[in-house]
């Protein structure tokens, strides 16, 4: 708080007091005015304190009062037109109270602008008090007064002006004292105000820093996670390709991908399905979270991947696609099951096409883990690839050429497998079947024409395979080789004649000859432990049976039995 603002302090309060006196006088007035007394000085104070009054209001609503040279005038004007009035009017007793006690306020008033720093500003202000006072006396002088008396009341005027300023100039130092309090007090009321603007500006600097530390956490943690699933997605694809490497087995292969994108991303499903050309489902493995999923899904997966319109979209499809938001209208087959996010990847195959599903019950999944995935699947494509291939290639070593039947080599290995488990099955018979007279169709027709026999006989031996779930190979040549588990002595008796009904119901179309060529098979056949004690031997013993059938007439049927045996010796 500064001087001016402790001068208009002060002058506020004694201005209460000379406010308070114009309304007695005024209230005197009007009392003098109504009961009809003389009121002239009375009215001549209260016109000019009413004059007095209203110009310190006009200029303190200009702000004037702010000024101290103005508050010193104004003051100065009061004390001499207050002394006037208390010297040139004669008032009663009432009167006389009131006056003096304005021109003592005013007197206050004037002398409280005064800082009173040193004893020359007593003196300034006593004498500038003095002044209208003594101006009041000259006017009062009366000539039949001796002159020591106003001698006397000048020095009593003097005695009084001085005493008073002094009794001011005590009282000053003591507000200026609590003033000066105060104004400490203040100071430290700023300067702590200052202290908590800078506390609070710095206080909104750590916030701005905290909201930024707040944003770089969250990128970090967003920087962190996206590193994190990078990772597991590294290693994913790592695991997956120690798996791949470890087999080509195609089924192996899948499996193990399926289930650990399932265990790892925590979907709800994850499927493979291989297609040929015709759209015919080749190969297929599926996995659901055996938790959260119904059983169900797989079902309704199988009739997805049959429908039509997803077969098409499959085949066209040329990129990963995903759907965070699945429909009914799109996936009405395993929206039920509270699918929210499906991903979609095709796979490419030299022989059809396939595709990779996998889905989840959260929505907006499929985001930043797309690239994994796409990747993922091209890996588990080219895996694929090697292991269909691998497939191939074991077949076609398995396989004979022209026959499409297994070869030889194949059938001694399976014929050994059921060799060494052999306690686990009731009975094997073995049977070998040779297109009779062979050698003549080959001389009489060309080797193209007997390849064309073997090709019919094959095909008729693999139906005959196919429906009574029984191996059938090419054993060599004109030769046809058949394993039989589990079969009794009538059941492989029945086989074998609707096998020869069959092939003696048939004949093959000879171009160049333009008709149809009949030919006949001789059959033997051995039954573990029904014909032939020991196993070792079955084979051999079935042999025998079909050279006693290619001896004693051909297109017949020989069961191993120990007559041919007797009848060698």
């Amino acid at each position: 708080m500064d001087e001016m603002k402790l001068l208009i302090k002060r002058h506020k309060i004694l201005s209460r007091l000379n406010v308070a006196c114009l309304y007695c006088v005024i209230a005197v007035t009007l009392i003098f005015m109504i009961v009809g007394a003389d009121s002239d000085e009375y009215v001549m104070l209260s016109l000019c304190s009413s004059i007095l009054f209203i110009t310190e209001y006009i200029l303190s609503l200009f702000a004037y009062l702010k000024k101290k040279t103005v508050l010193i005038a104004i003051r100065f004007v009061e004390v001499v037109v207050f002394t006037f009035l208390a010297t040139a009017l004669k008032f009663d007793m009432a009167g006389t109270m009131i006056v003096f006690l304005i021109m003592v306020a005013t007197v206050v008033e004037y002398m409280m602008i005064f800082r009173f720093e040193s004893k020359m500003d007593i003196v300034y202000a006593g004498a500038t008090c003095f002044v209208p006072l003594l101006l009041g006396v000259i006017i009062r002088i009366d000539t039949g007064m001796q002159w020591y008396f106003y001698l006397e009341l000048l020095v009593a005027m003097i005695v009084f002006v001085l005493v008073f300023a002094y009794l001011v100039y005590s009282y000053y130092n003591l507000i200026s004292r609590n003033d000066r309090k105060i104004m400490a007090k203040e100071r430290i009321i700023e300067s702590l105000k200052e202290d908590y603007d800078k506390i609070s500006v710095v206080q909104n600097k750590l916030i701005t820093v905290n909201d930024q530390l707040n944003g770089k956490r969250i990128e970090l943690e967003r920087a962190y996670n996206n590193l994190d699933r990078t990772n597991k997605e590294i290693q994913m694809q790592y695991t997956l390709i120690q798996e791949f490497s470890k087999t080509l087995d195609l089924e192996s292969i899948v499996d193990s991908a399926l289930r650990k994108v399932l265990d790892t991303f925590k979907l709800s499903f994850s499927a493979t399905v291989l297609y040929d050309n015709d759209d015919n489902i080749n190969f297929k493995c599926m996995h659901y979270d055996e938790e959260n999923i119904q059983p169900a899904i797989v079902k309704r997966l199988e009739r997805m991947c049959k429908d039509t319109n997803m077969c098409q979209m499959f085949k066209e499809l040329e990129y990963t696609t995903y759907d965070n938001s699945v429909t009914m209208e799109k996936y009405h087959a395993i929206h039920e099951f509270g699918i929210g996010s499906v991903l979609v990847a095709p796979i490419s195959l030299d022989d059809g096409y396939g595709v990779f599903i996998v889905g989840t019950t959260q929505y907006n999944y499929f985001r930043d883990n797309i690239f994994f995935f796409s990747t993922m699947v091209k890996q588990l494509e080219m895996f694929i690839i090697n292991a269909l291939l691998y497939e191939k290639i074991e077949i076609q070593s398995r396989t004979d050429g022209l026959s499409g039947l297994y070869n030889r080599w194949h059938l001694s290995n399976v014929y050994a497998d059921y060799v060494n488990r052999i306690n686990e099955y009731d009975s094997l018979a073995i049977a070998i079947l040779d297109i009779d007279n062979f050698k003549r169709i080959n001389d009489s027709y060309g080797h193209p024409f007997g390849d064309s026999v073997i090709k019919a006989c094959a095909d008729k031996v693999k139906e005959i395979a196919n429906e009574n779930n029984i191996f059938a190979a090419r054993y060599g040549g004109e030769e046809f080789g058949l394993i039989l588990p589990n079969k009794s002595y009538p059941e492989v008796l029945s086989i074998l004649h609707k096998l020869q009904d069959a092939i003696n119901d048939e004949a093959v179309y000879n171009d160049e000859i333009k008709k149809y060529i009949s030919y006949n098979v001789s059959i033997g056949a051995a039954i573990y432990p029904n014909t032939c004690d020991s196993i070792n031997m079955l084979l051999t013993r079935a042999d025998k049976a079909l050279y006693y059938s290619k001896e004693h007439g051909k297109n017949k049927i020989t069961m191993d039995n120990i007559n041919l045996y007797k009848e060698e010796q």
